[in-house]
């Protein structure tokens, strides 16, 4: 079987490619391919198997048993605007959020779809288009791990719809499973700017580098100083950032959502086991 994305030949039975990892090459049966997007499933005899840009867990795949290809769910951190919380609805081990639904942004959404909510990835539960209104459930471990706890009725919330494949990615491959929360520990204004620092939990600074990435509040942002002895970082905001996002009402003491980009959590987790093992 041939199988085709787009027009493109993504693998046949002759295609074999090669994958090099820790100095070995690995060969395997099809061409992975990246769509843009980072991680997909593939599905082969009702098993579905993931090839992620870091690793392929998977290598002896027949390619004539593919069924399908699908993209994981996933953001680029490039907020699409603001919506605001109606409601908030206390469940069994849960709270249901409400939030408006006035700029557009779900026009398609359908039950069961993903969405990143100040950079959490929630389930559209309930779409109610005579209210304009879209309800998210939240469990207690997501609520303790994330800003999404202090919500009160009226605030904005940043919102951004899941990648589709063959759209741009103008940010950073980002999942919405948030780290843990930030704080904001200095804002200085430059002109029409913001220069932020923010304190990164104990034990995760180790993932950031300058001018590498971060999730914020479900944005994607370039780190541009890291103080490793104050397990702090610095990011800088542009006005249309400021404009679209709810950093616009950022201050000094609050607590954001964090996202540590895979790559790097790979490499560097890689690396200090390699380390390790070496003695």
């Amino acid at each position: 079987m041939n199988l085709k994305h787009n027009g493109q030949q993504l693998c046949n039975k002759k295609t074999l490619s090669s994958y090099k990892y820790s100095n070995k090459s690995q060969r395997f049966p099809f061409t992975p391919l990246r769509l843009g997007l980072g991680d997909f499933f593939i599905w082969a005899e009702n098993q579905a198997v993931q090839y992620n840009a870091s690793r392929i867990l998977y290598s002896s795949l027949q390619c004539d048993a593919i069924a399908r290809i699908d993209v994981l769910t996933m953001y680029t951190g490039i907020v699409q605007g603001l919506e605001k919380v109606v409601e908030i609805r206390k469940g069994n081990g849960f709270v249901t959020i409400i939030v408006s639904d006035q700029q557009g942004f779900f026009a398609d959404v359908f039950i069961g779809a993903s969405v990143a909510v100040n950079g959490v990835c929630l389930t559209v539960t309930t779409i109610d288009r005579e209210q304009q209104q879209i309800h998210f459930d939240i469990s207690n471990v997501t609520l303790e791990l994330t800003t999404l706890k202090s919500l009160k009725v009226g605030d904005e919330v940043n919102i951004e719809r899941s990648a589709k494949v063959g759209a741009e990615n103008g940010g950073h491959n980002l999942y919405g499973h948030i780290e843990g929360t930030a704080q904001v520990t200095q804002i200085e204004r430059r002109g029409e700017t913001l220069h932020i620092d923010l304190q990164i939990p104990a034990g995760n600074i180790k993932y950031f580098f300058l001018k590498g990435f971060i999730g914020l509040n479900g944005c994607s942002l370039t780190v541009n100083h890291v103080d490793r002895v104050k397990s702090e970082i610095s990011i800088d905001l542009i006005p249309e950032t400021l404009r679209l996002t709810t950093w616009k009402s950022v201050q000094v003491g609050d607590e954001v959502n964090y996202e540590i980009d895979q790559m790097t959590r790979t490499l560097v987790d890689t690396l200090e086991n390699i380390h390790l093992a070496k003695g």
